[in-house]
């Protein structure tokens, strides 16, 4: 894990790492600075960028709201994505501040990756709200089955709350 005011070149770009946020699904997350900008980073375990790339390339294709991908350092496997301005979904529903027009926005996500059967994660944390948009922040998407599709996602989740500690 790297550390506060550590800089990481990624190609020929310096970024300063502000804050952590430890370790997530398949790989550390930073939120860095090139002085000017603030962006996410994320450091891959193991070869897993190239499917995130691929994802996000997919899920672009399909109009998923996502943080725009800036840039990749494949050697390193450093990904580095705009930063969304916003509040968790999680903190959200867990404030009961989700407002209903976050979930249609969800549905909507939900509709295309599904219709070419594939699935988003559909845990909380894995969403933005800033203002009125929804933002899968994330990248990842999986082949869809009964146990990660949408309706029984988004039923145990986002409506019921139940497994919200677990992910």
């Amino acid at each position: 894990m790297r550390t506060k005011r550590e800089t990481v070149l990624v190609n020929e770009t310096k970024y300063t790492i502000l804050r952590s946020y430890g370790h997530r699904k398949d790989g550390y997350l930073y939120l860095v600075t090139t002085g000017e900008e603030m962006y996410m980073m994320k450091e891959y375990d193991q070869n897993c960028l190239l499917k995130v790339l691929e994802n996000y390339h997919i899920l672009k294709n399909l109009g998923i709201r996502m943080p725009k991908y800036i840039e990749a350092d494949l050697e390193k496997g450093i990904l580095i994505k705009e930063c969304i301005d916003g509040k968790s979904a999680y903190v959200l529903l867990q404030n009961g501040e989700l407002e209903d027009t976050f979930l249609d926005q969800l549905r909507y996500m939900a509709e295309r990756v599904e219709k070419e059967n594939l699935c988003l994660d559909y845990f909380p944390t894995q969403f933005v709200c800033e203002g009125k948009d929804l933002y899968y922040i994330h990248y990842g998407c999986d082949e869809k089955n009964e146990k990660n599709c949408f309706s029984s996602c988004v039923k145990r989740f986002w409506i019921e709350r139940n497994g919200l500690c677990e992910s």
